[in-house]
């Protein structure tokens, strides 16, 4: 009888091992997809324990030769002790990456890199379609390399157009490569347009020009937690449009405060996006303005948000 008792409780403990693995493994699933902060929200300190476990994540800040914002500086920015004081943070020049040097990153900022070959745009989509965390910042990739195609109305199926715009393009985040069509608008869930400083000259005799106020599309979310609505936005931006070829979510706008007409007298409207999310699980982070620039010495008035760079950190990690 007793040999019968053991013999039940041993199974029982089994198959409780195996209930316990199988809740282990569907909270790891949930964590890979959907960040540890997904968890968190349920069982505090899910993701302290995850970090203690797999080690702190992976950042690495990656740019190229010319555009918006200041790598650097964000790195010095997330380094900063008084702030997040993450020290796991790499710079590196796009030029010399792999997807295979990129799969080692838990989370990819784009930074500073205006021209960018279709390769490394493709390169940077496969890493984020492999279950890699992608933030893209102002006008990373608005120029080709040469060699590089934009991608032609006609050739995209399913896309009304007129005969007198067919031969247009769908801008520079669109491509052909060979007959493969890299979308990264689907990836990041915006379309590029121009640079604020490009449509407004004489706005922008200085480097900080004030742009607007945000407007709080979803004032709960993570990214602008912290963020006052009446907020003086300043810095040359990245004027870009909501995407149709994807879910994306507004997180924030800019609220220029009239109608932005350009030196050539078109009408741009009085709403931007500044903070766009898409993918599952969010994994994709759109900002109009490097985050970075706000902690800018040369911010006006000595004023510094350090908020949205930590706000941009957590969302992505958690």
């Amino acid at each position: 009888m007793e040999l019968d008792e053991m013999r039940g409780l041993s199974k029982d403990a089994f198959h409780v091992g195996i209930l316990i693995g199988l809740v282990l493994i569907l909270i790891g699933t949930i964590i890979f997809v959907f960040g540890c902060g997904t968890v968190d929200q349920f069982i505090p300190g899910t993701c302290g324990i995850w970090w203690e476990v797999f080690g702190k994540p992976s950042v690495l800040i990656l740019h190229g030769d010319d555009g918006l914002g200041d790598p650097e500086l964000l790195a010095d920015t997330f380094r900063d002790p008084k702030h997040l004081g993450i020290r796991n943070v790499r710079v590196r020049h796009m030029k010399s990456l792999s997807l295979g040097n990129l799969q080692q990153y838990d989370l990819v900022i784009v930074d500073h890199a205006r021209t960018m070959s279709t390769e490394k745009m493709n390169m940077l989509i496969e890493y984020m379609g492999g279950g890699g965390r992608l933030v893209w910042l102002g006008d990373a990739g608005a120029e080709t390399v040469e060699g590089d195609t934009l991608l032609q109305l006609w050739e995209r199926p399913g896309v009304d157009f007129d005969d007198a715009d067919a031969n247009s393009t769908f801008g520079p985040w669109v491509r052909r490569d060979g007959t493969d069509v890299i979308s990264l608008d689907e990836f990041i869930g915006v379309n590029y347009v121009s640079n604020y400083c490009e449509l407004k000259l004489k706005s922008c005799e200085n480097d900080f020009p004030f742009v607007g106020i945000p407007d709080l599309v979803e004032p709960d979310h993570d990214l602008v937690r912290g963020t006052k609505p009446g907020l003086a936005l300043y810095g040359n931006f990245a004027v870009v449009k909501v995407s149709d070829r994807t879910t994306a979510t507004t997180i924030a706008n800019i609220d220029f405060g009239s109608v932005l007409i350009s030196d050539d007298g078109k009408n741009y409207g009085d709403l931007f996006p500044f903070i766009v999310t898409a993918g599952l699980g969010e994994r994709v982070t759109y900002y109009a303005i490097p985050p970075e620039m706000f902690t800018s010495d040369e911010m006006p008035n000595e004023e510094k948000y350090y908020s949205f760079v930590e706000n941009m950190y957590y969302s992505a990690v958690e």
